[in-house]
């Protein structure tokens, strides 16, 4: 899976970082951060196959955030 650039992002992480890859992203104003990725021909295949997606998050490891993995775009129903 690769993060992908979309029409309605306003926010761009990790641009010109050695250890990061860019990440393209529409910030809400209301804590909701939604990036779009895309799905390599073989990551189609195993979710086609397993229909399971791993998601890995670098956190404090007690607390969380809510994360919302979805395969339509989300964003319009979140606006304020």
């Amino acid at each position: 899976m690769k993060a992908v650039n979309f029409k309605d992002s306003n926010r761009v992480f990790g641009k010109h970082e050695d250890v990061y890859q860019t990440l393209h992203a529409l910030a809400l104003g209301n804590g909701i951060i939604v990036s779009c990725w895309k799905l390599s021909l073989m990551d189609s295949i195993r979710i086609a196959f397993t229909g399971k997606v791993w998601l890995s998050l670098k956190t404090d490891p007690v607390w969380l955030p809510p994360q919302c993995v979805s395969a339509k775009k989300p964003f319009h129903d979140w606006r304020p």
